[in-house]
């Protein structure tokens, strides 16, 4: 047998295979790293397939502030018409916003910068940017079956389906 730096060949043959386990060994792992770095890849694809939909939804209102607009405008509507009631005014009387602003808790405010116009006794809410609340209602009634009903929505029931 023949030494090589102070080393025999069968002492040299175990050095080698025991640094070529662990180079085996390091391959396992960047193998599994990798294929966990697949698999996150895959789910993250898969859910933004499954709620790209939602995203691209053709509800303007739901894409932006819309629906804070009308909720304030519901309240305003309310507010108006139970000062109505509670002061006896008339159809048509003219209503003061300073008036319907103090009976609330907070003042309402469009997110998107729009003014609100009160309008008369038995008249509509109007937003300068998101139109009227009965426009928003009659537009949900062709969109999902949304009614108006007064100033609340009521879900359409249609002959014996729900």
């Amino acid at each position: 047998m023949r030494v090589i730096s102070n080393l025999t060949e069968t002492e040299l043959v175990m050095e080698n295979m025991k640094s070529s386990n662990n180079i085996c060994n390091s391959c396992f792992w960047t193998i599994l790293k990798m294929a966990a770095i697949i698999a996150v890849s895959i789910g993250v694809f898969i859910f933004l397939i499954i709620s790209l939909p939602a995203l691209l939804s053709p509800n303007p209102f739901a894409e932006g502030n819309g629906i804070s607009c009308i909720s304030n405008m519901e309240v305003i509507q309310y507010t108006k018409n139970k000062w109505a009631t509670e002061s006896g005014a008339k159809q048509g009387q003219t209503v003061e916003k300073e008036v319907i602003d103090a009976l609330m808790l907070e003042k309402r405010i469009c997110p998107e910068g729009g003014v609100y116009e009160y309008g008369v006794i038995g008249g509509d809410v109007e937003c300068s940017i998101h139109g009227s609340l009965k426009e928003f209602l009659s537009k949900e009634n062709d969109h999902n079956g949304i009614k108006p009903v007064g100033s609340t929505r009521q879900k359409v029931v249609e002959s014996g389906q729900e």
